[in-house]
């Protein structure tokens, strides 16, 4: 509480920035914010959504680290690729504003009922997310992730520490990591999610035993092992830029 308030103290000192250090990391959560907010203004009859994605990300980036350039701490951090968690933002800013865009021009055409979505409900073509969702006269009730026409998706997330290195599976194809998950969608327990295919999952390669990582988009397989998507991602959570 007392470095609290004298951090409180400080900063309302005039000129006090330019002794405090930057953060890249809130930087790149401050810009993944500001073009989730400006992507549903674009005139997409103009520009791809992908294009605009770019020239927005680009657009706070580039104004972000000229200010950085000019302090005299914040200098030392170097162009924003190099910024801890850059690629993991722009790759998550990609994925999120897509869906953004694609859930804006669905609205428009669904025609949901106001209890929520029912399985044989007509309308809608496209992705609905997060929205309480009843099947079987309500004896099936929930609210999953995805819900599409034909099909219900229940991600799942696990953070945790890998208890091992990553183990090559499938004559070499393949990596399984064992994770000793600590928070995320599954109780806290030992787990082995695999197969990671490392050229679609290339992080998978750079974590190691001990790393506190972070693995979102994730399938419950039948037999009740977690198996990686399309969607997933995996990260050590040390790298992951604040968000909040």
């Amino acid at each position: 509480m007392r470095l609290c308030q004298l951090r409180a103290s400080i900063s309302k000192i005039p000129g006090s920035s330019a002794f405090v250090l930057g953060n890249p990391k809130v930087w790149l959560g401050t810009a993944y914010h500001e073009v989730l907010e400006r992507i549903l203004e674009v005139d997409f009859s103009r520009e791809s959504v992908d294009n605009a994605i770019e020239r927005l990300w680009s657009s706070v980036v580039t104004a972000r680290h000229h200010r950085s350039t000019l302090h005299p701490l914040d200098r030392r951090f170097g162009l924003p690729e190099t910024w801890p968690g850059y690629h993991i933002a722009r790759a998550s800013v990609f994925l999120r504003a897509r869906e953004l865009v694609t859930e804006a021009g669905g609205e428009r055409r669904a025609t949901s009922p106001p209890n929520g979505i029912a399985m044989g409900d007509e309308g809608f073509g496209h992705s609905i997310r997060e929205r309480q969702f009843s099947a079987f006269d309500g004896r099936l009730v929930g609210k999953p992730d995805v819900i599409r026409a034909r099909e219900i998706v229940d991600y799942k997330a696990v953070e945790g520490i890998l208890t091992e290195p990553p183990r090559r599976i499938h004559a070499g194809a393949a990596v399984a990591l064992a994770v000793e998950s600590r928070a995320g969608s599954e109780t806290p327990r030992s787990l082995q999610i695999a197969p990671f295919n490392p050229s679609a999952h290339s992080s998978v390669t750079t974590v190691t035993i001990g790393d506190r990582v972070r693995i979102v988009g994730l399938r419950v397989r039948p037999d009740g092992v977690l198996a990686p998507t399309q969607r997933t991602v995996i990260a050590r959570v040390a790298d992951l830029p604040e968000i909040g």
